[in-house]
């Protein structure tokens, strides 16, 4: 018992270790109340750009979803430089503000995923995802 726990020690701590500081990518994937193209979904759109205002935000994107074997139609690709980022943007009066005031009104269902680049020494830099990589990525798969 203590040999496990004194491992589950030494993981916990490495772990913290290796994804403290490393990039955090955001997928919000959600489907809208109102019809792609409509004078509504543009004004969404246009609203949630005031994301990208956020600090810590590094990147963003709104992407419509391609294949018809996902529940979600659109995705919202935000990138941060830490936890610390992610939790700067959670609290954020601009991100507290447009959840209340736009998201909720315009959006049905949603999930939401956080991914860590696990970039570490030796791993060639052709490896990790970048802007470029991912968006091939989505479109054409691994």
């Amino acid at each position: 018992m203590k040999t496990k726990l004194i491992f589950l020690t030494f993981f916990l701590l490495i772990t913290t270790a290796i994804v403290h500081g490393q990039n955090i990518t955001r997928l919000v994937f959600f489907n809208m109340k109102h019809e792609a193209d409509t004078p509504e979904a543009s004004v969404f759109f246009e609203k949630s750009q005031i994301l990208a205002e956020v600090p810590s935000v590094s990147h963003f994107a709104i992407l419509r979803v391609e294949g018809r074997e996902f529940d979600y139609d659109y995705v919202i690709r935000l990138g941060f430089e830490d936890k610390e980022g992610v939790d700067v943007y959670v609290r954020h009066s601009i991100h507290t503000d447009y959840l209340q005031e736009v998201w909720k009104s315009s959006v049905t269902g949603g999930m939401m995923i956080d991914l860590i680049d696990l970039a570490w020494d030796g791993l060639p830099e052709a490896h990790h995802f970048n802007e470029e990589n991912f968006t091939l990525f989505l479109t054409q798969g691994l």
